[in-house]
């Protein structure tokens, strides 16, 4: 079965929200993109599971996202990994939002997650155009706690790329080091939402949905209220496991 007949019929909704909220990402300069699970050899890829239209296809989390779905909070987060990539690649209208959030505490599974899905994202982003799609699909992905400390020239040059970007990713926002409510990384942060009010956006975050209000300025809490935010903070810390 070819890609174009996979990813016809695009996905409908996300998944029912645990917490609503809203979020978006950026892209990420090589050095800076996070190291990607291996997702097999590009042919390979474009014979996929099961159809993008179809949002609970076991098969295809199995194969791409590679999750312990024995853990309940695993399992949720990879099914809504699952929709928002479907509903990305194929543009859907339809959908419930275009951000994705996944707020949670360090070893449930959210950067795993985030990490397969932009590997995947990359691998078909070239078979997306131009059927669901009005331009060649960029997809981009920063890791917020490498970026947010570089100097003023490399900035300017990740905003620049985060611009020519369909679909973002940004994983990590949240260090303990990080000030959101004032100073440079706060600008930072907004600076990115804006670019990717009209993208796709998957972010994950350390930050309880709870503590929004408290960690980010309001300009940024405001912004992630239009994203779907998929509160972990009840998640075990079991270090995601990859199948065989």
């Amino acid at each position: 079965m070819d890609m174009e007949t996979l990813v016809n019929g695009a996905v409908g909704n996300l998944p029912p929200q645990n917490d609503a909220t809203p979020s978006l990402p950026g892209p990420t300069p090589p050095n800076d993109r996070p190291n990607s699970p291996p997702s097999g050899s590009g042919e390979s890829n474009r014979t996929l599971i099961g159809s993008l239209s179809d949002r609970n296809n076991r098969e295809f989390r199995q194969r791409f996202l590679r999750m312990d779905e024995t853990h309940p909070k695993a399992c949720l987060i990879a099914r809504w990994a699952e929709a928002w990539i479907k509903a990305a690649a194929t543009n859907d209208k339809e959908s419930k939002g275009r951000w994705v959030v996944f707020a949670g505490r360090t070893g449930c599974g959210k950067t795993h997650a985030l990490r397969a899905s932009y590997e995947f994202l990359r691998a078909v982003s070239g078979q997306l155009w131009p059927q669901y799609h009005s331009g060649p699909v960029n997809v981009g992905c920063y890791r917020w706690s490498r970026i947010v400390s570089h100097g003023p020239l490399s900035w300017n040059d990740i905003e620049e790329e985060a611009r020519r970007c369909r679909i973002l990713l940004l994983d990590d926002v949240g260090s303990e080091v990080d000030k959101f409510r004032s100073g440079e990384p706060a600008e930072r942060l907004r600076s990115l939402l804006e670019i990717a009010a009209p993208k796709w956006l998957m972010m994950t975050t350390n930050i309880l949905r709870k503590d929004f209000g408290k960690a980010f300025d309001a300009r940024v809490q405001s912004s992630l209220e239009r994203a779907q935010c998929l509160d972990l903070g009840d998640a075990e810390d079991y270090r995601t496991k990859v199948n065989a």
